[in-house]
């Protein structure tokens, strides 16, 4: 239903077109649902996808793929198994696979990244490593950084390093290093270590390695490595 929609279909079956050339390039791929202007106009053999909202998997090759908002997963290719939901959600993804992207340009140019979970303005956007959890406004936005969790107003973003786990307004922001757990506001900010337990606000910002650092500013300013680490306000 519109302006050529399902024009090239020949032997798909059980698909809705619905939008200006929505679906027009389909051929051979069954179970579709496209509604609205331009969604899946590339897909021709992809099958059981649903595409709601302006150019929504527009370039779609894919299959088990459900895509809303207006250009979410445009880009996807061959990516599959993905749910993206909200403006430009997914915008750029190409052959990822097994995502969930929901808010504004979430999960935004990461290009072929697999099995992560990103929900919140800006989360995870630009983010190319795989096995993330990123919940917030701007979570791991721009993070090179696999297996990890970050929840919170810019938790994680431009974090680098494996199997962290930040908890708060911008804990782990610009953090760099691997097997990390960080609890608190701005706790963890710019360290560069691993294997450290960071509770606190602000706390641990310039650790290093294998530290347990407990207390709101505790080792803020202070290297620390292979420490048990329990102080307040220490902001010398």
């Amino acid at each position: 239903m519109g302006f050529n929609a399902g024009g090239g279909n020949t032997i798909g079956s059980h698909n809705i077109f619905i939008g200006t050339e929505s679906g027009i390039s389909n051929t051979i791929g069954n179970y579709n649902c496209f509604l609205g202007f331009h969604t899946g106009i590339s897909n021709i053999e992809g099958s059981n996808n649903i595409f709601l909202g302006y150019e929504a998997g527009n370039d779609n090759k894919g299959s088990y793929n459900t895509f809303v908002g207006s250009q979410a997963g445009r880009s996807n290719t061959s990516g599959s198994h993905n749910f993206f939901a909200g403006t430009e959600a997914g915008w750029g993804n190409i052959d990822g696979g097994w995502n969930t992207y929901v808010g504004l340009y979430a999960g935004r140019e990461s290009v072929s990244s697999f099995s992560n979970v990103s929900i919140g303005t800006f989360a995870g956007q630009n983010n190319q490593r795989s096995q993330n959890v990123f919940v917030g406004f701007n979570s791991g936005t721009s993070s090179n950084s696999g297996a990890s969790v970050a929840i919170g107003f810019n938790a994680g973003q431009n974090m680098s390093g494996d199997m962290n786990t930040c908890l708060g307004y911008s804990a782990g922001q610009y953090a760099n290093g691997h097997f990390n757990v960080i609890i608190g506001s701005q706790a963890g900010q710019n360290l560069t270590g691993v294997d450290n337990v960071i509770i606190g606000q602000q706390a641990g910002m310039i650790a290093k390695r294998s530290n347990i650092i407990i207390g709101n500013y505790a080792a803020k300013t202070r290297w620390a490595n292979w420490r048990l680490y329990i102080d307040v306000m220490d902001q010398d």
